[in-house]
């Protein structure tokens, strides 16, 4: 309560890499991950910014690699393209089982392993890689900011092939 003020908790649990939490901000149910906003209602703005702007810049956007964020908001948006495979990343297994998307005719692959070695050891290639992080501001998220963690983004990514960060400031 004392790190998200104005926020009523009504569920929080620890797991091994990091703290989830879920509690009502302005009367809507909204999801944490280590004290950061990563899931709400009614995220339309964002949700489409994410997506659109990034597929829309891909002429066959067909194999997606989203790195984190709400997959729930945002596979709905995906899958308004011709989208034959989408893996979501996210190293936390409990986070993931938080989130359950509708099956998307086996479409949807969940990995819950560690981004950075994912690409590193995945024989795939993508059309678009979102990396959904927060900005850097810890060692963990930095290292996603890195020329090495870029050269190897670019290694997988197909012929022109888009990747979409928003690092900040």
């Amino acid at each position: 309560k004392q790190l998200l003020r104005g926020v009523r908790v009504t569920n929080t649990q620890d797991t091994p890499y990091g703290n989830i939490t879920e509690g009502l901000y302005g009367g809507e149910l909204s999801l944490y991950y280590d004290h950061r906003l990563l899931a709400y209602r009614n995220d339309e703005t964002e949700r489409e910014e994410d997506i659109h702007y990034t597929m829309l810049q891909s002429n066959t956007p067909e194999n997606v690699l989203m790195i984190s964020g709400d997959i729930s908001s945002r596979l709905p948006e995906i899958m308004k393209y011709p989208v034959k495979k989408v893996v979501f990343v996210d190293r936390d297994p409990a986070l993931t089982s938080m989130i359950s998307p509708d099956d998307y005719h086996g479409k949807l692959k969940i990995e819950t392993s560690d981004a950075f070695r994912l690409i590193r050891n995945t024989p795939d290639s993508f059309d678009v890689i979102m990396l959904l992080l927060p900005p850097p501001s810890t060692l963990f998220l930095n290292r996603y900011y890195t020329t090495e963690f870029f050269r190897e983004v670019k290694k997988k990514l197909g012929e022109n092939g888009i990747f979409m960060c928003s690092p900040g400031s």
